[in-house]
């Protein structure tokens, strides 16, 4: 990684970076991560941008019962005839949407599964980045101790810099 300290085009301090992935969604916060690297990083010609988006294959669960302090939890096959390859298959069209619909002009768009925080740690180790950009939307305090922050854990759990947009 080199730092560039002043660039006459921009007038600003950049960071430059060989490889950079950007975790994307189909939110708003999504969208201005990508505004960001398309004006701080697409242009120069030295820096790699990779565009991610986690597809996420939920099947929905229910408590079959349970004695004492646990409980035991079983697997509802998807209704309507859906498969789990339909649902994936599914998934991985709205993932490849939401890449489509942020705009971002990268090298390469990625689909992976997964939970998002571990999947945008281990696809940034695979493919070498040296920095992640994600976008976060202020949820509340209730939503993001009942849904989890994507933006959060990725800053606690990454070895590597995280640039958090808002």
């Amino acid at each position: 990684m080199t730092i560039r300290l002043w660039s006459r085009d921009a007038g600003y301090f950049r960071l430059v970076t060989r490889r950079v992935l950007v975790a994307l969604d189909d939110t708003d916060s999504s969208r201005r991560a990508a505004e960001f690297v398309n004006s701080f990083f697409v242009d120069l010609d030295d820096v790699e941008v990779l565009a991610l988006n986690v597809a996420n294959v939920d099947l929905p669960w229910f408590p079959a019962g349970g004695y004492g302090v646990g409980a035991v939890v079983w697997p509802v096959w998807p209704a309507a005839g859906n498969t789990v390859e339909e649902l994936a298959s599914q998934a991985e069209e709205a993932s490849e949407r939401a890449l489509r619909a942020s705009a971002l002009r990268s090298d390469a768009d990625l689909v992976e599964h997964g939970d998002p925080p571990e999947t945008i740690l281990r696809t940034a180790r695979e493919h070498d980045a040296d920095l992640v950009v994600v976008g976060t939307s202020d949820k509340g305090w209730w939503r993001r101790l009942v849904e989890g922050s994507v933006s959060e854990a990725l800053v606690r759990q990454a070895e590597l810099p995280v640039l958090v947009v808002r």
